[in-house]
């Protein structure tokens, strides 16, 4: 799976079959090619001129969340302001 604020992708790749095997589970692990697969799909969709995905969009701050709830007002705040100028949401 790939992220982006503006886009989300992702590719399965595997058997249906479980009678296909290989000899070890490196080429035959799905997420080794997976990987290729969403690497080129967004290496090219950055060079389309059609898409235009920014480099500086952040995934916004969710409205209510409160990951020092146990704090005081005071700390809670100033530790908010610090995440916020991180460009952090403290996850």
């Amino acid at each position: 799976m790939l992220m982006h604020p503006e886009l989300v992708t992702g590719a399965w790749v595997g058997f249906n079959d479980r009678r296909v095997t290989f000899r070890s589970s490196f080429w035959g692990q799905g997420a080794h090619n997976a990987l290729f697969l969403v690497g080129e799909f967004i290496k090219q969709a950055n060079a389309s001129a059609e898409v235009a995905l920014s480099k500086s969009e952040k995934f916004p701050m969710p409205e209510f969340y409160e990951p020092w709830s146990s704090l005081d007002e005071l700390e809670r705040e100033r530790l908010l302001e610090e995440e916020k100028q991180r460009g952090r949401v403290g996850w």
